[in-house]
């Protein structure tokens, strides 16, 4: 599904292990990786920065069923918000 940062500057997409950020504002892909799940409420999650060019690794914690809590190898700390579904 897809979740947005905090900060409102990206969208992240996870599909079946393959796991991509792009930029709210213009789309553009800002990193790619992929994930895994270590238990049912905890994420490993290990993406290349296109801008930085850097591997990041990040464990996030499932905290409910819209909202992880992720710290990333750096020590840096961020939440991502499931987005709601758009109905057609």
């Amino acid at each position: 599904g897809q979740w947005v940062g905090t900060d409102g500057i990206a969208v992240s997409t996870f599909n079946n292990g393959a796991f991509s950020s792009s930029a709210t504002d213009t789309g553009s892909k800002l990193a790619e990786g992929s994930y895994r799940y270590t238990d049912p409420r905890s994420v490993a999650i290990t993406f290349t920065s296109l801008l930085r060019k850097t591997t990041v690794q990040a464990n996030c914690a499932v905290v409910t069923d819209t909202q992880m809590n992720c710290t990333s190898s750096s020590g840096a700390q961020f939440s991502l918000i499931r987005k709601a579904s758009t109905p057609v």
